[in-house]
């Protein structure tokens, strides 16, 4: 009779803790989703660490752009750009330099990167 109580309780207790283990999880995960949200009126459009804990943002705030330097202890606007001055996604990509598909090949890599040191 002792037995099967003790194992009773320990199974409930088991199963108690395995649902709240789940629960635990799934709240993490949907929590993390929800703060995760875009903002309606701030993107961050580009982001380039200039040295470990430094870095270059280009943002669009309710409309305007924006060149940010961020640290871990300050944010600072450093310039309010013109739309002339931020560069659209097919300049960012370049795509029309891309002649040829064996341009991006390996050794064609190895080769750019042989002549440039044979010209210095």
């Amino acid at each position: 009779m002792f037995d099967s109580q003790l194992y009773s309780s320990f199974f409930t207790l088991m199963g108690i803790v395995a649902f709240l283990g789940v629960l635990y999880l799934f709240v993490k995960r949907y929590a993390k989703s929800k703060t995760a949200l875009k903002g309606m009126n701030i993107k961050i459009h580009e982001r380039v660490a200039v040295f470990p804990k430094g870095h270059l943002i280009i943002t669009e705030i309710a409309g305007k752009y924006y060149l940010l330097g961020a640290t871990e202890q300050s944010i600072n606007i450093l310039k309010e750009l013109d739309i002339d001055e931020v560069p659209d996604e097919t300049q960012k990509l370049n795509i029309s330099a891309i002649k040829d598909p064996e341009d991006l090949s390996f050794k064609s890599f190895i080769k750019s990167t042989i002549k440039s040191k044979n010209i210095n």
